[in-house]
């Protein structure tokens, strides 16, 4: 799934296909505090990239200013507010607090006049959010399924748990192989040279065994999980290629792709699986070699998201929003063309993004020229190529819980749940990727990565439902972003960009909350 390393603004993708970049995870791209790239191999989710070069510390690219025009799609702020006690999480770069709760004394705003003070602006109000959570891969499913019963709960409750874990409150679903599963397979595979166009062969049995359990424990732990499905290929004899690999779908299986898409819709619900958003391909860009994947043209993919939305119209089924694009910011043609008035623009709701190439600023762009669609950012990994803890937090913390959602991400969603010591299993693409747990098999042991504690520090604060408000871009080098949850409580998540230790004290026109915010570090507050 990933193919590289991003470099925020500084990709370097030495690969075969134009759009791929590495994505650095590490790489603090803005920041003068962290200064390794840290994040995914260049074979993540593109097989046929070669590994980019580690770079020194890439130069910041220009930050776009941001898009403070508010938008109607955000609901108010609830009308009863629920009162809470200030607290809050810090992680520091040098690891010694790691989503460390605040003391009550460290809340308490400081009255000193060095403080850095940020002013929160709770009625300009942007996007609504949907989540933040990782990818359910069937690599990160049968790792959890090889953990014993106590065990596997404890690691799903560290992730899903509201109230003791990470909150993560939206999960992404491949909708069959991707490159990391066991094997590459579809809902629907034949012998070749047969078809089956009423889908008479269709079965999930293969999900059925570890990915369909797992999930299912996820939600018990968090009912107000959601699931955004993604397939990386439509069934072989669909294709051009006659293959899960390579190839596009063919001009005369638009529509039964398109059933067979609904068909998996309803087969999770069936499951008591509620997939509340499909996106139409991963990475319609890219042909992967070893791995499962389709090439889809902007044209091909209006073309499926119309018959989608009328067959889930048919099907009676009204909950499930149609994303286009799931892929690299460094393309906004591709989702401006889907997004442009037509009917495929109606059946979708927005378009998704992926981090290996380009800058999170390409989806204002994309934001500007249709306000009235939504943004989603579905992937980014971390792996072998960025193991500085300083580096991929500040990476992760500015470019993804700062920089996608300051740019209309309703969602930060990472790769892999969970991985082993060596990155696997996996059928190709990324040999060196990270998840945001490792699981060893030989032991049993789960360990959390910095891509647990970035996640965490916007699950444990920030609801599904919330709404961003508005707050400075940067004020002396602490960045933040903030909102409203549905019950009133604000959050509000800021990162120290600078290498001196500083005092952060957030503003309201009703109250005041504190926090230490030393060099390079992340906090979150919760009032």
């Amino acid at each position: 799934m990933l193919l590289a390393l991003l470099a925020y603004g500084t990709p370097a993708y030495a690969m075969s296909e134009p759009w791929q970049t590495q994505h650095a995870g590490a790489r603090h791209a803005t920041k003068p505090v962290a200064k390794e790239p840290a994040k995914k191999k260049p074979a993540h989710k593109k097989t046929a990239q070669k590994k980019p070069a580690k770079k020194a510390t890439p130069k910041p690219a220009p930050r776009p200013a941001p898009r403070p025009a508010p938008v109607a799609t955000a609901p108010s702020p609830a009308t009863t507010v629920r009162k809470v006690q200030p607290s809050g999480w810090l992680t520091t770069p040098d690891g010694s607090r790691r989503l460390d709760p605040l003391t009550a004394a460290e809340t308490r705003p400081s009255t000193s006049g060095s403080a850095v003070h940020v002013s929160l602006d709770e009625h300009t109000r942007y996007q609504s959010m949907d989540g933040f959570g990782a990818a359910l891969t069937e690599s990160s499913a049968h790792l959890l399924m090889q953990l014993g019963p106590s065990a596997r709960t404890a690691a799903l409750r560290s992730l899903f748990d509201p109230v003791t874990g990470a909150g993560m409150d939206l999960v992404r679903l491949p909708l069959g192989a991707s490159d990391f599963a066991l094997s590459r397979y579809t809902y629907d595979d034949l012998p070749s040279g047969q078809a089956d166009p009423s889908l008479s062969r269709f079965s999930m049995a293969h999900d059925d065994a570890e990915i369909v359990p797992v999930l299912r424990e996820a939600l018990r732990i968090n009912p107000s999980l959601r699931v955004m499905g993604t397939p990386w290929s439509a069934p072989a004899w669909m294709k051009t290629s006659r293959s899960l690999v390579g190839g596009t779908l063919r001009d005369d299986s638009t529509d039964v792709y398109a059933a067979y898409l609904v068909r998996t819709v309803q087969a999770l619900r069936e499951r008591h699986i509620p997939l509340r958003f499909l996106t139409l391909g991963n990475e319609p860009r890219y042909a992967p070699r070893d791995y499962p994947g389709m090439l889809l043209s902007p044209a091909q993919q209006g073309a499926l998201a119309t018959s989608v939305a009328r067959r889930l119209a048919q099907a009676g089924i009204t909950d499930v929003q149609l994303i286009g694009y799931d892929h690299n910011w460094d393309d906004t043609s591709f989702a401006s063309r889907l997004l442009a008035p037509s009917a495929p623009a109606t059946a979708l709701a927005g378009t998704a993004f992926h981090c290996y190439a380009g800058h999170p600023g390409a989806q204002s762009i994309v934001h500007d020229a249709a306000p009235d669609k939504g943004i989603w950012f579905t992937e980014c990994s971390g792996g072998g190529w960025a193991t500085q803890y300083a580096g991929n937090l500040a990476w992760n913390a500015d470019t993804l819980l700062l920089g996608a959602t300051r740019n209309w991400a309703r969602s930060v969603l990472l790769w892999n749940l969970a991985l082993d010591p060596t990155g696997g299993p996996h059928t190709g693409g990324c040999g060196n990727c990270r998840g945001v747990l490792t699981i060893d098999p030989a032991t049993g042991t789960v360990s959390r990565n910095v891509e647990f504690d970035i996640l965490a520090h916007a699950g444990k604060a920030v609801r599904p439902g919330a709404v961003r408000v508005a707050t400075p871009e940067s004020v002396h080098g602490v960045r933040t972003v903030a909102y409203v949850n549905p019950d009133g409580t604000h959050a509000l998540i800021a990162y120290n960009s600078w290498e001196t230790d500083q005092t952060l004290v957030v503003d309201t026109a009703s109250s005041h909350v504190g926090a230490p915010l030393p060099a390079g570090s992340v906090v979150t507050l919760r009032w």
